[in-house]
């Protein structure tokens, strides 16, 4: 056998391995995308999770947050300390979320859930008060803010409030 016929052998293996190892390499990264993707929705779902528990665990927690989301003026100044730690706790949660989804790290589904759902919790009085005195989530809002609005998705912050009626009903 002649060093060409050798060669070329060798070059066609070199090829097929290349081959075969980016095929693999596209199937982790696929495996991986998918790993991070779950993993964001099980913390932003935990996150909001934690928040809910903290305010069902505690009814006058949950009363400051219901009184200043609708009028914050006629919170006490205690009452307004923990109004502002839980609208910023709940803010922290859609920024990020947002940024994932900025980042190519978070699903479009996934982030355009929870925007709806900000969209309809920073129109409250409360909320807008907050972000006169906070530019951190400006980004954010502004985004939001250039939405169309979507009149007919509303937070269950109480039973008679309730997410889009269920379709099988």
């Amino acid at each position: 056998m002649n060093w060409e016929a050798i060669g070329a052998i060798g070059e066609v293996a070199g090829a097929l391995v290349v081959a075969v190892t980016l095929a693999f390499l596209v199937v982790q990264v696929r495996q991986n995308s998918k790993a991070i993707s779950a993993t964001i929705t099980h913390a932003n779902i935990a996150g909001f999770n934690e928040l809910n528990t903290l305010l069902a665990a505690n009814p006058q927690l949950a009363e400051i947050f219901d009184r200043g989301t609708t009028d914050p003026s006629r919170l006490t100044v205690d009452e307004a300390y923990s109004y502002t730690w839980i609208v910023r706790s709940f803010l922290n949660l859609f920024f990020n979320l947002y940024d994932q989804f900025l980042q190519g790290t978070c699903p479009e589904s996934l982030w355009r859930r929870h925007e709806m759902e900000l969209q309809a919790f920073v129109v409250s009085p409360g909320v807008r008060e907050f972000l006169k005195a906070n530019s951190y989530y400006d980004q954010l809002i502004a985004h939001i803010d250039a939405l169309p609005l979507k009149p007919d998705h509303r937070i269950g912050f109480s039973l008679d409030i309730q997410d889009e009626p269920r379709k099988d009903t």
